[in-house]
């Protein structure tokens, strides 16, 4: 199994069912249109973690989908998968704690991670398309890249 399409597969359906969770709790709640803007309020904390998903995961799938057509090293497979971790403690970051009035560690372990893993991923992503345009590290130091398939 390839474990970037699985990583995919996840941020997809953690974006789908947090949409569901939304859906349903607004006929729970009886709230069809907006929501309370009250940091405690259950619908509140459900709407914020589906829409933070909505505006992080895809971006995140688009990385991992073009990260995995070329990997530049193994470092990009562990930041993969830690994107994809990060991505939910962030979710259980809004959702488990009573309130989201003050920070709590895990939000910001999941936010910090996006960021710091979905920037590397970036960072990877330039370096193939360098790679690809003949100024990979290894072209340029006249080596073999032992991540290309040689025979």
């Amino acid at each position: 199994m390839n474990a970037y399409y699985f990583c995919i597969f996840l941020l997809a359906t953690l974006t789908l069912c947090l949409g569901l969770l939304v859906s349903i709790g607004r006929g729970v709640f009886g709230q069809f249109i907006g929501h309370s803007n009250a940091p405690n309020d259950t619908l509140h904390k459900w709407v914020r973690a589906h829409a933070n998903c909505a505006e992080y995961v895809p971006i995140s799938m688009i990385l991992l989908y073009l990260v995995s057509l070329n990997p530049v090293g193994s470092w990009v497979f562990w930041f993969v998968i830690l994107l994809t971790v990060c991505r939910f403690i962030f979710v259980a970051g809004i959702l488990i704690p009573s309130t989201m009035a003050t920070p709590n560690p895990i939000r910001f372990i999941g936010a910090m991670g996006t960021f710091f893993f979905g920037l590397g991923l970036s960072v990877a992503f330039l370096l193939q398309l360098l790679q690809d345009w003949g100024f990979g590290l290894y072209q340029m130091a006249g080596q073999i890249n032992p991540w290309d398939n040689h025979t």
